[in-house]
């Protein structure tokens, strides 16, 4: 049985892939126009970001009768990257946001109904009335 030397590709994709991540956290040292275009690298020099709540009007139609709006965890980079607007979501992180969400509040109502769920019990009908919420009104397309 002879084994023999061949170069190892998971080593050479793992190395590309630490020096792919070593870019993106790079900061200000890397030019960013290889990942989103320098067209909107350059639009992105102007952009607005609000230091409280984000204004009604630059709230999508579609996102402002969401019913987990409030809470929903905003990506401003996939959104520029997808849409060239920071306050319209990409499509694609919506829908999986709306899936997790949906999922969880699933598995929350079944830990409630064993008797595993681990809150203060002032706290229990809220969670209920959200995961019933949740449930009932969360649109997944």
């Amino acid at each position: 049985f002879v084994v023999e030397d061949k170069p190892d590709k998971d080593k050479a994709d793992k190395e590309k892939t630490e020096k792919d991540k070593d870019k993106i956290n790079a900061g200000d040292k890397t030019d960013k126009t290889e990942f989103i275009g320098e067209a909107k690298a350059k639009e992105s020099q102007n952009l607005v970001f609000y230091d409280t709540e984000i204004p009604t009007e630059c709230v999508e139609e579609k996102c402002r009768s969401c019913v987990i709006q409030s809470v929903c965890p905003t990506c401003y980079g996939a959104n520029y990257a997808a849409t060239g607007n920071i306050y319209i979501h990409d499509k694609n992180y919506c829908e999986l946001t709306k899936i997790i969400v949906k999922a969880r509040s699933y598995f929350q109502a079944k830990l409630w109904e064993r008797g595993q769920l681990c809150v203060p019990s002032a706290e229990v009908p809220s969670i209920l009335q959200s995961i019933q919420l949740i449930q009932k009104e969360l649109k997944i397309d």
